[in-house]
């Protein structure tokens, strides 16, 4: 397979694995994506990684008792929710299997039915014209509120606040850990002074008080 589209095939699986975890800065072994997408030649994979990194798509890390690891950037995050650039992530949502049955063949992808690429948005343009939801605001106002909380102990309101950003974090993802959500806004409700806003951020984002 050609390096610059398994790069994207690797891009995909990586972006996989970073949205079924609370947030995206966990770094995952360059030998299970591998894996993941069928590939039998590893040395061909770290290349396609590696020109990535280059790009400052993705964050290569090793040691010397361990695998190579990778960890997707935002730029990275950007660039997979955009399709690529050489179709091979739309044809990997599209159809993941014949993608991944043809990574160790010298055949293309057919992508020619797939449904169109989305429409490439320009990433400067999207952060000058934040949208700033309620819901975000309400977020904000409990993060305030827990750091302003003179009742919390100094370990018990660092536990809040990264309680609290990891559900910013996880309303942000397009796939929500919906479950996460309510483990976490159910141990902040234990917080006297952002109770009420919890419940009403609760009842916001998981339909129930």
């Amino acid at each position: 397979m050609d390096i610059h589209v398994l790069a994207e095939l690797f891009m995909a699986s990586l972006y996989d694995l970073a949205e079924q975890q609370p947030h995206s800065y966990f770094f995952f072994p360059v030998q299970e994506i591998a894996a993941r997408i069928g590939t039998e030649n590893l040395e061909q994979l770290v290349q396609a990684a590696l020109t990535m990194e280059s790009r400052g798509l993705v964050s290569l890390a090793s040691d010397p008792f361990g695998p190579l690891s990778a960890m997707i950037s935002p730029d990275g995050i950007w660039f997979v929710e955009n399709g690529g650039e050489t179709g091979i992530i739309g044809a990997y949502r599209s159809n993941p299997s014949a993608v991944v049955a043809s990574v160790n063949k010298d055949i293309p992808i057919d992508i020619e039915n797939l449904p169109p690429p989305l429409e490439s948005v320009e990433p400067d343009r999207i952060l000058e014209t934040p949208e700033i939801t309620g819901i975000e605001l309400l977020v904000s106002y409990i993060a305030d509120a827990i750091a302003d909380d003179d009742s919390l102990d100094t370990a018990a309101r660092e536990d809040a606040l990264r309680d609290i950003e990891t559900v910013r974090i996880q309303l942000g993802r397009t796939t929500k850990n919906v479950s996460l959500i309510s483990v976490l806004l159910d141990s902040l409700s234990n917080i006297p002074s952002i109770r009420q806003m919890i419940v009403d951020l609760g009842a916001a984002v998981l339909d129930k008080p």
